[in-house]
C-alpha cells in the first residue's frame, strides 16, 4: 500500500467475525457492523433511519445487499 501512497491507521478495538452473518467491531466507542439482512436488522435489532424506509423498500432483487450499521 505504500507505493499507492495508502494510510490505514488501525482504530478498531477488536473485530468479530460472524461466520455467515458479518463482521462486528467499534471504533473509539462506535458499534459498526456490516453484513446480512438478517444479522443487522434480525439478530442485532437494528433499526432503519427515520425518512429512509423507501430507499430499502426499492432495493433492487437481482443483487445480494450488504447492509453497514454504524451506531446502531
Amino acid at each position: 500500500m505504500d507505493e499507492l501512497h495508502l494510510r490505514h491507521e488501525e482504530e478498531h478495538s477488536e473485530v468479530k467475525y460472524i461466520v455467515a452473518h458479518g463482521i462486528a467491531s467499534d471504533i473509539n466507542g462506535v458499534l459498526l457492523r456490516i453484513g446480512s439482512y438478517h444479522f443487522i436488522f434480525e439478530d442485532e435489532g437494528i433499526t432503519i433511519p427515520e425518512g429512509e424506509q423507501e430507499k430499502f423498500d426499492n432495493l433492487p432483487d437481482e443483487y445480494s445487499h450488504l447492509y453497514l450499521s454504524i451506531g446502531g
